[in-house]
């Protein structure tokens, strides 16, 4: 008779299609963790701004990160209990009649309770490495976009209001010298 030939039962080989599925479940798995990595930063949408009716300035914020990580080695003019920075989006625009130009150490923030706080200016590196670019200095008749940063305890942020300063003294072409002033933008969440 015929002989019958066994052979042995080869083992599958991992195929491309289960090496696929593989890879596409490791990288669901690791997306869906993105959402609780605490470095995943938190935009807050703002649609508000402030004009200066005597130069023109105006300051539109756009928006805010909320908990920004303070970098280590920062050193506050007041201690907190758990300091984040509050980046804060904005837009300054300054009219050509204006003689000086906008710095971020023309802005501060008023919390709720009614503190006020400088800009921090020595934070920028740390704005960069969340692609948040920092402000800078504002010419007469520019318009810049940038961030400035705020060191506040975490959880701060309702009822905060950004203050644009105009300092004493700054002169309009025509116009003579001014007095200082304030121009506030509150951070409130657009609907």
């Amino acid at each position: 008779g015929a002989r019958e030939e066994h052979r042995p039962v080869a083992v599958q080989p991992r195929t491309r299609r289960s090496l696929g599925t593989a890879a596409a479940l490791a990288l669901l798995l690791t997306l869906g963790a993105c959402g609780d990595d605490p470095e995943t930063l938190e935009h807050v949408t703002v649609s508000a701004s402030a004009t200066d009716p005597d130069t023109s300035q105006t300051t539109t914020v756009h928006g805010y990160v909320p908990d920004l990580a303070l970098p280590a080695g920062t050193t506050l003019e007041a201690p907190l209990d758990d300091p984040v920075i509050l980046a804060v989006d904005v837009t300054v625009a300054v009219g050509p009649d204006r003689g000086f130009s906008v710095r971020p150490s023309d802005f501060t923030l008023r919390t709720s309770s009614g503190g006020s706080v400088a800009a921090l200016t020595t934070v920028n590196r740390a704005l960069e490495d969340e692609s948040l670019w920092p402000l800078l200095e504002v010419g007469s008749g520019s318009t810049l976009r940038g961030w400035l940063a705020f060191p506040v305890e975490r959880g701060s942020v309702d009822g905060a209001t950004l203050v644009a300063a105009r300092p004493e003294s700054m002169t309009v072409e025509g116009r003579g010298s001014l007095e200082a002033a304030t121009f506030e933008v509150s951070l409130e969440p657009a609907d």
